[in-house]
């Protein structure tokens, strides 16, 4: 029987995999998570009759929100941004190169088992170019990016569905999958006869 947390807390292990013609690209880990925070996006719309709020309709067109790290390496800007580094290591903004999609997975832990959050197709923004002096003490800086999820048609090994997100906990029965997590995309599995729940 799965674990049931009562809370959840903690972030680590901010994930990129760059999405490639045949499925995804190395991975790249985000030095240093400090918060993500992503909101559903999509609007409710209500249909009056007979006086009242007769049937309402919720569209679901995925997620945005914000990814706070200590720093992002430089894989992030060329895999995800499109950005370049010329030939003595200095990376260059290509300012009309379009952010290419990828996967973005983050873990956080809960009172009874780890879960692992998996959005499939996602663009982010450039993060803020930042400094200040340092005073008696020495605060970090931290780099955020603002990153937008969209459902994507995705093949559950049974079923297709479209979806911008699967969570998967540390009790799952694929153990395969939960052990090479961190460099392979986790996909779900869905039985196709059974109904989507």
């Amino acid at each position: 029987m799965a674990k049931k947390n009562k809370v959840n807390f903690g972030l680590k292990k901010a994930t990129f995999f760059p999405v490639t013609e045949d499925g995804h690209g190395t991975a790249i880990q985000a030095l240093g998570a400090v918060n993500v925070s992503m909101a559903p996006s999509g609007s409710s719309n209500p249909f009056y009759a007979e006086d009242t709020n007769f049937y309402n309709t919720v569209s679901n067109t995925g997620w945005s929100g914000d990814l706070e790290v200590a720093n992002l390496p430089d894989e992030f800007f060329t895999e995800c941004l499109g950005w370049m580094k010329d030939k003595n290591g200095a990376l260059v903004e290509v300012s009309d190169a379009v952010p290419r999609e990828f996967a973005f997975a983050f873990e956080v832990m809960g009172d009874q088992a780890k879960r692992r959050n998996v959005f499939y197709s996602c663009t982010a923004t450039r993060p803020n170019a930042d400094g200040a002096t340092t005073e008696e003490s020495a605060t970090p800086k931290t780099q955020t990016v603002t990153i937008t999820a969209v459902p994507k048609e995705i093949d559950c090994g049974g079923a297709t569905v479209y979806t911008a997100r699967a969570i998967f906990q540390e009790d799952t029965t694929d153990a395969e999958s939960w052990a090479n997590f961190w460099t392979k995309v986790c996909m779900p599995a869905l039985d196709a006869s059974a109904p989507v729940e």
